[in-house]
C-alpha cells in the first residue's frame, strides 16, 4: 500500500518564497560586519595598536566620515531585517509545522549570529563610544 502526502500547492510556493526571503535576510548583516571590521582594522593599523573604549574616540579619526554612513545605514538595515527574519521564521514554523525545512532557517541564522557576535564584541563598544 502506497502512502502519499498531499501538500497543497500554496504551501509549496510559500516554502520556496520563505526560504529565499530567509537567505536574503540572513545576508543583510554582511555589509555591516564587513564595514565595521574594515574600520576597526584600518584604525588598528593606523594607530599601531587595537583601539579600545574611548581610546581613541572613533569620531576623532580623519577617516571616520568615510565609514560612518555605511556602518550606520547597513546596521539599521540589518537590525530591521533581523526583526523581519524572526517574524518570518515564526510564521514559517507555524505554517509548515509538519514539513519543516531547517536548512534556510539555520543558514540565515548563521548570518545573524555573526552580526550579533560583532555587535556584542568590544568593537561595537569602541565604535558606539
Amino acid at each position: 500500500m502506497e502512502s502519499s502526502v498531499n501538500i497543497p500547492i500554496w504551501l509549496t510556493g510559500f516554502k520556496k518564497y520563505s526560504a529565499r526571503m530567509m537567505y536574503l535576510l540572513g545576508m543583510t548583516s554582511l555589509p555591516w560586519i564587513i564595514s565595521m571590521l574594515m574600520f576597526y582594522f584600518k584604525t588598528s593599523r593606523y594607530l599601531g595598536y587595537n583601539p579600545g573604549y574611548n581610546h581613541p574616540d572613533p569620531k576623532e579619526l580623519s577617516f571616520y566620515n568615510d565609514y560612518n554612513k555605511i556602518i550606520d545605514v547597513s546596521g539599521g538595515i540589518w537590525i530591521l531585517s533581523l526583526m523581519v527574519w524572526v517574524i518570518l521564521v515564526i510564521v514559517t514554523l507555524i505554517i509548515t509545522r509538519k514539513q519543516i525545512d531547517w536548512k534556510p532557517v539555520l543558514i540565515s541564522f548563521a548570518g545573524h549570529a555573526l552580526g550579533v557576535l560583532v555587535f556584542i564584541s568590544g568593537i561595537m563598544e569602541w565604535y558606539g563610544d
